[in-house]
């Protein structure tokens, strides 16, 4: 992130089995993308690619870091059409959420709420 720039790609649970690639510390020249053999796609406001098979991404410069958190102003955000209705499919979409290490979740369930 030297140019100050970054894409959050949004991911589905094919990508599991990815993430000893994604996640690997390269040298800054290296692309792990390309490592991963995923496909590159220009972003539409900043440098930085985006993964062309992630169902949704956020283009943004970079605000601040905290440790190992980023924090960015988001210039542009997307999901492909066949992941949405209102929101989100998540039977289509299958999110991969990162908790912590080598810690996913894969399995979201959609609970409805009574609200006033």
């Amino acid at each position: 992130m030297k140019n100050g720039e970054f894409v959050a790609n949004f991911v589905g649970q094919q990508f599991g089995p990815l993430m000893h690639i994604l996640e690997k510390d390269f040298p800054y020249e290296t692309n792990e993308i390309e490592k991963a053999s995923l496909t590159m796609e220009k972003s539409k406001t900043i440098r930085p690619p985006r993964i062309g098979e992630a169902y949704a991404w956020l283009e943004c410069k970079m605000e601040d870091h905290l440790g190992t958190w980023v924090v960015g102003q988001v210039l542009e955000a997307e999901m492909k059409d066949k992941y949405a209705k209102n929101v989100v499919d998540l039977q289509k979409a299958k999110p991969l959420q990162h908790i912590y290490a080598e810690y996913f979740t894969t399995e979201m369930k959609i609970r409805r709420y009574k609200r006033a």
